[in-house]
């Protein structure tokens, strides 16, 4: 699994000129493995995308997504929504009230999608765009 999220990543971060993320890869991904949930989608034994989340804001009940990829050989089957769809429905059950994330305001496919699931933009930089869905 950690092979394939971090080829994942690195093709990503290619098509975003190494915008999407700015750290060492490898030590990314094991900071994901280590701290958040992730939920992979695999197809004929190739995984086609992944969600990682944190929920470990227990008291507070807020989670927040730190990524969503989808291979690019994946993209334009729904994989995206599924998985983020499988995350709310995860979260709800465990009664968090809020999920929020960050996305570059380039990743316009990305906007699209959270929107789409009833995120909203509550904040902005140049770069990116902070969103937020109450649960």
């Amino acid at each position: 699994m950690r092979n394939d999220i971090v080829n994942i990543i690195k093709k990503l971060n290619t098509i975003f000129n190494d915008e999407l993320i700015s750290t060492d890869i490898d030590e990314y991904v094991n900071k994901i493995i280590k701290n958040a949930s992730i939920i992979t989608l695999y197809e004929n034994e190739m995984m086609c995308g992944f969600i990682a989340f944190y929920n470990n804001d227990v008291a507070n009940k807020n989670a927040f997504i730190t990524m969503i990829a989808i291979n690019p050989l994946c993209q334009g089957k729904g994989f995206g929504e599924m998985l983020l769809k499988f995350s709310i429905d995860k979260l709800k059950l465990s009664n968090y009230k809020q999920y929020s994330l960050e996305v570059l305001k380039s990743n316009e496919k990305a906007i699209s999608l959270y929107k789409k699931n009833g995120f909203n933009i509550f904040q902005e930089t140049d770069t990116h765009y902070k969103m937020i869905l109450d649960l």
